[in-house]
């Protein structure tokens, strides 16, 4: 097998739009022409995604240098002041998938926990890195709906932060990474 543009149709501001989707549980795999998308269950992505893009990310890459100063203009208080009660006050272990350039997660580690900012886009994540380097923040580059990096990590969260993110998702990959991001949930987290 090779390699592939994988393509499905999604609604995007009320037009139908061609999106690439490249990473699922390790990417989409097309053997001959026309033939069939399936995801791998392997806790890794293959090294043949390098450079790709996950579906719902298009854009941000060549827009991240805008984006950077108009995410980072707002606090995270400000953002989720309807949320803030539900964060815990005693530190814990946090996921934050879509972390773009880092604001909710560099305010986490701040509060006293330990985050893993989930980031599919380099440039944003790059961003993210330079603006907070903060020693109780990871970051990682994984996607939703399957977040296969994240899982083979074997790591269970206390909280888990998702701002702006689950629009990219379709029906179908919504069912799937919920399903994905409730497995990584401590009991009672």
């Amino acid at each position: 097998a090779r390699a592939s543009s994988c393509w499905s149709r999604i609604s995007c501001g009320g037009g139908r739009l061609d999106q690439r989707q490249v990473r699922g549980t390790a990417g989409c795999l097309r053997g001959g022409e026309g033939g069939a998308r399936f995801g791998l269950t392997v806790p890794f992505l293959p090294d043949y995604t390098r450079g790709m893009r996950a579906r719902g990310t298009e854009g941000y890459a060549e827009t991240a240098d805008r984006l950077v100063g108009q995410y980072e203009s707002r606090s995270f208080a400000d953002v989720h002041k309807s949320i803030l009660h539900l964060i815990p006050t005693a530190p814990c272990r946090v996921l934050d998938i879509g972390a773009g350039t880092g604001r909710d997660a560099a305010a986490l580690a701040a509060m006293g926990h330990r985050v893993l900012a989930v980031e599919p886009t380099a440039e944003m994540r790059r961003h993210g890195q330079r603006l907070h380097p903060v020693p109780a923040l990871e970051w990682i580059d994984d996607s939703l709906p399957d977040l296969a990096h994240v899982h083979a990590r074997a790591e269970r969260f206390d909280l888990v932060m998702m701002t702006a993110v689950w629009m990219h998702l379709d029906e179908p990959e919504r069912r799937r990474g919920m399903d994905r991001v409730a497995g990584l949930l401590q009991p009672g987290g």
